[in-house]
């Protein structure tokens, strides 16, 4: 149903509402009306008629007190106005038949006292304007066969006394008409000013709920983020402090050995900061909506396999039983995040396994693929079971251990999965393990991807002449020391300009260009990249590394890492761009 239907509907429930609720006084009017007059005129109208006539009156009347009584119980919805609004005008119609029929039977010889019928009949229609005329339709249902029976006997009659009569009757039938019109017009008027009144209160407090449903969200969430910001900053803090205290001992270490140990430590704090700093800047690109799923079929079984042989050594060295049993199932989603996803769930299953064993499995469920990583860990205790998909919930780690983890794995999933349109169910015992599974559509059509292959790294980067761009001195100093172990012959610039310098002054040809995004002078690393490409071709192989979450790279043919970035992430992408 469209607006203006309703609308109508709606205003026709309303008077209907307005004129049925009069009922009362319109019945008991017209009952003691009738009574009064059916004395007067006893003695000179025809018994058996006028008894009849007042018989069904009172019939019509009683039927109109059960009307009302229906009304009150039940209401008038507005999709059942139209039904109401055909009952009410049958009824006012055998009312005012009644009425008319009982001036017929009634009408005297006498013309005065015709006239004095024809004002009672006309102070009943009268009346009747107050009761019916907030609904023109009905209130013409009573006047018009109450008053205009005895305006034609009267100038049936032919008297000048009844014509008279009959003519002031039927002047004041018109006048009532114009004044229920007009009534009716004016009550319209009315419910649609009050219609609109309760629209706009409606949506004042529609407004209201919703400014104190979006400061509450507000609030919980400035509470959410101190909270998180509190949990980060004491996990941040940790392997900071950790390597501010290695880095003195390393300074005052006068052995070898002692010194290399704590470069491994050194090493640890560092892998324990990235890995941190990763889980963060995932969970804010999550929340900011900077990932856009890029979808292609996907082989479950190659993806789960390349997941269990990554976590066999960590399994391996707890004594844990890690097994895969998949189907060949084939499903369209986003490789990378899928992968992120389950390798979270993985991890999280062996970090919190001490004996078993870890179980990935992948089976077909109706038109679906259902992926379950099962464990016979520690398990989750039903209350806890919706709250470890929050940051930094850890059950049974108040101390904050960070080999424990850092208690944002399963916020990643959480994120991930809202962000795929996937559901991840838990199902879980204390002391027994837990069960996390998604479900995902199958994929009949499987698309032939290439398989990425990890590159070998001995002797391929000896003598690469590589080209590194960094504003940061410390930056550039590590990444200068870790190519040269390689054997790479390495110009170190904090800008492009240093940068042609040396090359010039060496005579050389860069092979490899390593950049940041933002240098110094307002430059970036994608206008290092074309203009280094514009003096020594445009095959020259571009590395980008940056912080920048928001950086695009598409149409370039620049290769692009994040920060942080790990060793192997750095070796593989040189090895392919070369």
């Amino acid at each position: 149903m469209n607006e203006a239907p309703r609308q109508e509907l709606r205003l026709l429930a309303a008077q209907l509402r307005t004129i049925i609720g009069e009922s009362p006084q319109g019945v008991a009017a017209p009952a003691l009306l009738g009574a009064i007059s059916a004395a007067l005129v006893w003695q000179s109208a025809p018994r058996v008629p006028l008894v009849a006539t007042l018989s069904c009156l009172f019939v019509t009347l009683a039927g109109w007190v059960l009307f009302y009584r229906h009304f009150k119980r039940v209401g008038i919805e507005d999709r059942d106005a139209e039904r109401w609004a055909r009952r009410a005008f049958w009824k006012t119609l055998a009312h005012g038949l009644c009425w008319g029929a009982y001036s017929l039977v009634a009408f005297p010889a006498n013309p005065t006292y015709q006239s004095l019928l024809v004002a009672f009949m006309y102070g009943l229609v009268a009346g009747g304007v107050v009761v019916d005329g907030p609904h023109f339709k009905t209130f013409v249902a009573f006047a018009v066969p109450t008053l205009l029976p005895v305006v034609v006997r009267c100038f049936v009659e032919g008297t000048t006394v009844s014509i008279a009569s009959g003519a002031a009757g039927l002047v004041g039938l018109g006048q009532s008409l114009f004044a229920a019109l007009s009534s009716s017009r004016v009550n319209e008027q009315a419910i649609l000013a009050r219609f609109e009144n309760e629209a706009l209160l409606e949506e004042v407090e529609k407004q209201r709920e919703q400014a104190l449903e979006a400061r509450s969200r507000a609030e919980a969430a400035s509470r959410e983020k101190s909270r998180f910001l509190a949990a980060a900053s004491h996990d941040l803090r940790q392997p900071m402090h950790a390597l501010r205290l290695f880095a003195s001992a390393a300074l005052g270490s006068k052995s070898d050995a002692e010194r290399r140990q704590i470069v491994e430590r050194i090493d640890a704090s560092v892998g324990s900061l990235s890995a941190l700093f990763d889980s963060l800047l995932e969970v804010s690109r999550l929340d900011a909506g900077a990932l856009e799923p890029r979808l292609a079929t996907v082989r479950l079984q190659a993806l789960l396999g390349e997941l269990v042989t990554e976590h066999a050594s960590a399994a391996q060295q707890k004594g844990l039983a890690l097994r895969l049993h998949a189907r060949d199932l084939n499903v369209r989603t986003d490789a990378v995040l899928l992968g992120r996803l389950l390798r979270n769930l993985l991890s999280n299953a062996l970090r919190y396994t001490d004996r078993g064993g870890v179980l990935v499995a992948c089976r077909r469920r109706g038109n679906k693929a259902r992926l379950e990583v099962w464990d016979t860990g520690v398990g989750i205790p039903a209350d806890l079971q919706t709250l470890v998909f929050d940051e930094f919930f850890q059950i049974g780690n108040p101390e904050r251990d960070r080999r424990n983890g850092v208690g944002l794995g399963l916020s990643i999933v959480a994120r991930i999965a809202a962000l795929l349109g996937y559901a991840v169910e838990v199902a879980s015992r204390v002391g027994k393990g837990s069960r996390f599974a998604v479900e995902l559509p199958l994929h009949d059509a499987p698309e032939s991807e290439k398989a990425t292959r990890k590159l070998p790294i001995d002797g391929a980067l000896f003598g690469v002449l590589v080209v590194v761009l960094d504003d940061e001195p410390e930056i550039l100093t590590a990444m200068s020391l870790w190519l040269r172990q390689y054997g790479c012959h390495v110009v170190a610039a904090e800008s492009l300009e240093q940068a042609r310098e040396q090359l010039q002054a060496e005579g050389a040809t860069p092979e490899l260009l390593i950049t940041d995004y933002r240098l110094r002078n307002g430059k970036t690393g994608m206008s290092a990249a074309r203009e280094l490409r514009a003096e020594y071709g445009p095959e020259l192989p571009v590395l980008l590394v940056t912080g920048d979450s928001s950086v695009d790279i598409s149409g370039t043919g620049l290769k692009l890492l994040k920060k942080p970035v790990a060793r192997e992430q750095l070796e593989q992408a040189m090895l392919e761009l070369l």
